[in-house]
Formats: structure tokens, sequence, C-alpha cells
């Protein structure tokens, strides 16, 4: 018999082996397990990062789209104010503020000029209208952990020099020029992140 010594009386002696798992096996099979732990976390890891970015992505979108909606509209309906108690409809007219009078009805009167302000804070893009029974302040779009938000602005005016309806960039200096001539203005919102819209909003009643 193979297995081991044949024993008196027809008995055999079975031998087994006493050797068990060695250090080095040991420390490979960790090894190896610890390499694809390592290999299972970096996918999971990118997965769940390429998640959130694609979240944030859409969430800056609709937010910049909100915030548009709001400002096409508050500035849709810029004009002049009843001169000479409102002899400047448009007083701040830079890069990153407007500063202007509406007729857009953003408050509790319909048929009042409200004073909105549209600029870059240290919150966000921030609104403030002021008008009759209103007095109030809007995050329009927030800083967040991963995007910092910024609003532009141009100024198109009407040039009596040019025979057809082009417009030109107004020179925002001369706030005579911007209060008669001032047609329409383009707003471009932006992410860090490359993200961005853009609207040109027509004054209507500029036409």
């Amino acid at each position: 018999m193979d297995a081991g010594t044949r024993m008196p009386g027809g008995g055999a002696m079975i031998f087994r082996s006493d050797d068990g798992t060695t250090l080095t096996e040991l420390l490979v099979a960790i090894g190896v397990f610890s390499v694809l732990m390592i290999l299972v976390g970096s996918g999971m890891t990118a997965v769940f990062r390429g998640i959130a970015d694609t979240r944030a992505y859409s969430d800056t979108e609709q937010d910049q789209r909100n915030a548009m909606l709001w400002i096409s509209r508050a500035v849709r309906y810029a004009d002049e104010i009843d001169p000479p108690n409102y002899a400047d409809p448009f007083l701040v007219a830079e890069t990153g503020t407007f500063t202007f009078r509406t007729y857009a009805g953003l408050g509790d009167s319909e048929d009042a000029p409200y004073l909105v302000t549209v600029e870059n804070s240290p919150e966000g893009v921030v609104s403030r209208v002021s008008g009759p029974g209103t007095d109030s302040e809007r995050v329009l779009i927030a800083i967040g952990p991963r995007r910092q938000p910024t609003v532009e602005f141009e100024y198109l005016c009407a040039d009596a020099s040019i025979a057809d309806d082009t417009l030109v960039v107004c020179p925002t200096d001369d706030t005579t020029i911007l209060q008669s001539q001032l047609r329409e203005v383009v707003v471009t919102l932006r992410d860090e992140g490359g993200i961005f819209t853009e609207q040109g909003i027509v004054l209507v009643n500029r036409r």
C-alpha cells in the first residue's frame, strides 16, 4: 500500500503532511488582494466622480437657464421712466454690473418702475429690486464648492450714421448715448468650468 506502512494485523499507518501556509505565501496573497482592492476602489471612485461631475454640470446649466429667464424679463422692459423724475434710466452699465429701471412688474405694482441691479458679488450672481412695496435681494446663481458663476453684459446701440438696423457696441462712459440709443443687451452667464449661457435681449420699448 502506497499511502503508508502496513502494520501488524493487517492495518496500515497513514502519513499526513503537517505543512501549512508559509509566511511568504500569506504576504503574497495579502499583496495581491491589496492590489485588487486598490484597482476596484480607484474604479469606483472614478465612477462616483463622473456621476458627481455630470450632476454638477446639469445643475449649473439649469441654474443658468433659470437666472437668464429672470434677467431677460427684467431687462426686456427697461426704458426711460417719466423724465425728469427719473432722468437716468440706466444708472450703471458696466461689464459686471447693470443697474436700470424697468416696467417688468417685479413687485406688487404692475405699472410702477422698479430699480434693478444685476451684478457679480461674493455670493455669486445676484439681483436687487427696489420700488413700490418691494426691496429685495436674490441670489440668481450661488457660488459653490465646484463653481464660480459670473455675469457679463455687453450693450448695443443704434447708430444714426448707419443706414440699416445694424447695432454697435455702446460707449458705456456716455450715459446720454445709453439713454437715447440703447437697443439690446447681450447677457452672458459663465462658470469657471467652461459652461456658459448667452442671450441677446432686445428692449421692447425701444424697437
